[in-house]
């Protein structure tokens, strides 16, 4: 079945740069765990000097993926409208993006949609807390070794502390972003199970709003690789869980 996703341009860009974002911290972390060693002083202000300049590459891209995954989420949510209530937001619609095509055209099957939508994200963060943790570890003792048993510049510390520090912080937005998506998902549990279908569309609308704002608020993100190796078991997950909860 062909999946028709024009959205996927946006991230296919955000992806390159954390890409290169990754990139920069592995180059940086093995520079400083070089410095660590005996070298030379003229090498080794060659390689923290490197490492500032990554740092400041680091944070100029901080600020350029920004720019760019706020014009992809702003496709996505086009997208999610448009598939949900058929609307013409988007320049060109989705096709077999989503697994709900048997649900009418309607706030109930925008909630679906949304729901969907937080399952895949729910448990993709899942598994990039457990890749980002080992990442995390090694990263950040890397860099305090480097930076506080190594005799250095107090500007040169201040600059090598950025990577470290956006490491924890990332690591840390992981975290709150998979407790407030179990929330959400909760929340969407007991709409499609012990709400009475009149009820529903204030709770739905609340709950989507409640999801958009988390995504756009933390900034995170996907990993494709993970998204692309985990997307046709999730996929029979959501179907099954569909089924579970009779939603229809």
């Amino acid at each position: 079945m062909n999946k028709i996703v024009p959205h996927k341009v946006d991230y296919d860009l955000t992806n390159k740069i954390t890409r290169f974002q990754f990139i920069l911290i592995i180059v940086g972390t093995v520079l400083s765990l070089i410095s660590i060693f005996k070298l030379e002083d003229s090498i080794k202000n060659i390689i923290d000097t490197i490492v500032c300049i990554i740092s400041i590459v680091y944070f100029v891209l901080e600020f350029t993926f920004s720019y760019f995954f706020i014009k992809a989420e702003q496709n996505r949510i086009d997208d999610l409208i448009d598939n949900s209530l058929n609307s013409q937001l988007s320049d060109e619609k989705s096709e077999n993006y989503y697994t709900n095509e048997e649900i009418k055209k309607s706030i109930t099957k925008l909630g679906v949609n949304s729901f969907e939508n937080t399952f895949f994200s729910k448990n993709i963060v899942e598994r990039m807390i457990k890749k980002q943790l080992i990442i995390f570890l090694i990263v950040t003792g890397v860099y305090l070794i480097s930076i506080f048993v190594i005799e250095k510049k107090i500007l040169v510390v201040l600059f090598q502390l950025l990577l470290p520090l956006y490491i924890v912080k990332d690591f840390v937005i992981l975290l709150l972003l998979k407790s407030r998506l179990d929330k959400i998902f909760d929340c969407y549990k007991k709409i499609f199970t012990s709400t009475k279908k009149g009820d529903r569309e204030p709770l739905i609308i609340n709950n989507i709003i409640s999801y958009e704002k988390l995504i756009s608020a933390y900034g995170v993100q996907l990993d494709s690789l993970i998204f692309d190796k985990m997307n046709d078991d999730l996929s029979q997950k959501w179907i099954d869980l569909k089924k579970r909860y009779k939603i229809e």
